[in-house]
């Protein structure tokens, strides 16, 4: 059979990337309560493609996800990684999976257990010369916030109040293991309060109460999670975007922080 993916091109055009996109797969992933959970993975698996060959093998890049997909943390991405630069004679690949991450928690007053979803993200390349490996992860947490200048204007207690997603993504410093866990609590802890998913009455007041003595605009937010990322040892750079869905404006609020930070 003949194989056509290998044969020569002769435009001279190198491609930087080339693979598959939006591939569905269960995975296996660290947890630190439990030490693993099992969950589903959405990959996007690239690698170079030099000057004189014609296309890469897509199939090896499936097969690769279905050999490593019990196996998704930082070691797991660079086996990952440089078994497809070898097996497809390549110099540089990239695999990004995201995917739903659980985490349990019990509502503040009723003690109501709470499975919580969050959506993490990792990324791990590898290439050049000589060969350098770089992985980085990130997580998508909601939060609730209460507006400072509304409750300030109102003078009467009462504001308008919105849910914020906090978007965190790190480079661990020196292959140091930041857990998913980690990220998740700087978020929840800057935001006004968390949200959860089951909240009998006792346990709303409590929150509404508690979100209120913490009033916090978007700034804030991304702010204050940039600060317990800086005080770290094991962070080498991270980006933080906080967004507001706004309750009384037809608009979005947002704000970003860049530290050290290069995809």
């Amino acid at each position: 059979m003949v194989d056509i993916a290998s044969q020569t091109d002769k435009r001279g055009i190198y491609l930087n990337d080339v693979g598959i996109t939006n591939l569905t797969m269960p995975i296996k992933v660290k947890d630190r309560t439990r030490k693993w959970q099992h969950t589903t993975g959405n990959f996007n698996v690239f690698v170079d493609l030099p000057v004189d060959v014609k296309g890469t093998h897509m199939s090896r890049l499936v097969e690769m996800v279905y050999n490593f997909r019990k196996n998704i943390n930082h070691d797991g991405l660079k086996k990952m990684c440089k078994e497809l630069t070898e097996k497809l004679n390549a110099n540089n690949a990239t695999v990004e999976v995201e995917f739903p991450y659980f985490v349990s928690t019990v509502s503040p007053v009723s003690k109501s257990e709470n499975l919580m979803t969050y959506y993490a993200k990792f990324k791990g390349t590898y290439g050049d010369y000589p060969p350098i490996y770089t992985f980085r992860l990130g997580v998508d947490v909601d939060v609730m916030t209460v507006c400072p200048c509304a409750l300030e204007e109102c003078g009467d207690g009462s504001s308008h109040v919105q849910r914020g997603k906090v978007k965190i993504k790190v480079l661990p410093k020196n292959g140091s293991w930041i857990w998913l866990e980690e990220l998740i609590e700087i978020a929840l802890s800057s935001g006004s309060f968390p949200v959860f998913d089951r909240l009998k009455r006792p346990d709303e007041k409590f929150v509404v109460q508690e979100g209120f003595k913490n009033a916090k605009f978007v700034e804030d937010v991304c702010r204050d999670a940039s600060v317990q990322l800086e005080n770290r040892n094991d962070i080498e750079g991270y980006i933080v975007e906080v967004e507001n869905n706004e309750s009384i404006h037809t608009h979005n609020a947002f704000a970003r922080r860049s530290w050290l930070w290069q995809e």
